[in-house]
């Protein structure tokens, strides 16, 4: 799980989304909610991330609560790589 939060720290820091540092508490942090992704940017991010873990997001894991954060993204994630 560590690695997938590290990936996704690094996309969030590479589009320029968010800055964040590895060793910040960021595991809760909404980076939606909190206005670091419009919609263009989301579509984008999505992309990124299904192309990084080599997976397929649903509207409905995008639309979960969890996806606004690191923490809750990378459960998501892990979540659909366990079942490939």
């Amino acid at each position: 799980m560590e690695k997938i939060i590290k990936k996704i720290i690094k996309i969030l820091n590479k589009k320029k989304l968010i800055i964040l540092k590895e060793n910040q508490l960021i595991e809760k942090y909404n980076f939606i909610n909190n206005g670091h992704i419009d919609s263009l940017g989301l579509i984008k991010f999505v992309f990124e991330i299904e192309k990084e873990f080599k997976i397929n997001l649903s509207d409905k894991n995008i639309e979960s609560k969890n996806f606004g954060n690191v923490l809750g993204l990378a459960k998501i994630i892990n979540s659909k790589i366990k079942k490939n």
